[in-house]
């Protein structure tokens, strides 16, 4: 697909919002079909931050670089947004997000 589904008006695909950016965020949008679904990612951060890790950076025996991925090479066929989620209406399926 050329341009994101979600900036047309009719889609022939499933629209899948994904919440955050962490292990089951990630791991759920990476087994979607892209072919099947439309997939967006909402994160405030658009990095996976690996944190089992997160010690071995602080005292240097790793790199800081070695424990964060960017969303888009941990899901490459999909959007991303980098915004909060203030609220999620699941009737009108609709989230309300706000800027960084």
């Amino acid at each position: 697909m050329e341009a994101s589904c979600w900036r047309q008006q009719h889609c022939s695909v499933a629209k899948v919002v994904v919440l955050g950016s962490g292990w089951r965020a990630l791991s759920f949008a990476r087994k979607l079909d892209p072919s099947a679904f439309d997939v967006t990612v909402v994160s405030p951060r658009p990095f996976f931050f690996y944190t089992p890790l997160l010690v071995g950076s602080t005292t240097g025996i790793v790199s800081p670089g070695a424990i964060i991925e960017p969303i888009r090479d941990n899901v490459p066929k999909c959007d991303s947004l980098r915004v909060h989620c203030k609220d999620v209406d699941l009737e009108s399926k609709k989230a309300d997000p706000l800027p960084i």
